[in-house]
């Protein structure tokens, strides 16, 4: 079972909103935001709060379902709702930068923001997510960075090509998130063409240690890409 939460970081500009959110993360990532401003900050903050609520929401049991996208407000509402539970989940990073959870290590999740968005998976198996914001792009590079079929694709099939690119890039960034391994794991080891193209029945592939692998494009707001990878 996995779940997927959005938030919108607007409400993050607000001092008052800020300060109240800041006492919501875990210590750590209060500690370096502590008299930070602007968005990176704001970004920053954002993914703090979104996984602490995430993680509450997950633990309140799930309706059995294998997906469940959650779309909700904005930063107030998380905010609101988190002051409620009286209570801030540790957050740790191993060596490679991935985060989790030293007290309930069988709690999977991941984090990411771009432009207004912070997005978070939780789940009881290995993830990973990434939201892009789109922007104006030349997808002649597309062949810097993904597997062959996904450049042709691209350059040749594709009729919306900004939008599968990030679409790709979302999953490829996700996929590296799952592993652990970052930008070492490299972009064209693996190919997401079947998940491009909503072929859902076919985005499982063989990781190296062959275990199966699915990636999957989820919907986003208008203008953004959010991709997840799951065992």
């Amino acid at each position: 079972m996995i779940r997927v939460y959005l938030m919108e970081t607007g409400a993050l500009e607000s001092p008052e909103v800020y300060e109240n959110a800041l006492m919501l993360t875990d210590p750590d990532r209060r500690k370096m935001l502590e008299g930070r401003s602007g968005k990176p900050a704001i970004l920053s903050l954002a993914a703090g709060l979104l996984i602490q609520y995430a993680y509450f929401e997950y633990i309140k049991g799930t309706d059995g379902e294998k997906e469940i996208l959650f779309y909700f407000g904005d930063a107030v509402e998380c905010t609101s709702a988190l002051k409620a539970s009286g209570h801030v989940e540790n957050v740790c990073k191993t060596a490679e930068g991935r985060p989790y959870f030293p007290d309930h290590p069988e709690i999977f999740f991941s984090v990411s923001h771009s432009g207004d968005y912070a997005a978070c998976s939780v789940s009881d198996v290995p993830n990973g997510i990434d939201i892009q914001e789109h922007r104006k792009l030349s997808c002649d590079i597309s062949g810097r960075f993904f597997a062959a079929e996904e450049d042709y694709y691209l350059k040749k099939v594709s009729v919306n090509a900004t939008k599968d690119f990030y679409d790709l890039w979302c999953l490829h960034e996700a996929y590296m998130k799952y592993t652990g391994e970052g930008l070492k794991q490299g972009m064209k080891d693996v190919s997401f063409l079947d998940a491009l193209k909503g072929d859902h029945a076919k985005t499982y592939f063989n990781a190296a240690d062959g275990e199966k692998i699915r990636g999957q494009v989820l919907q986003a707001p208008a203008g953004y890409s959010l991709g997840i990878v799951s065992a």
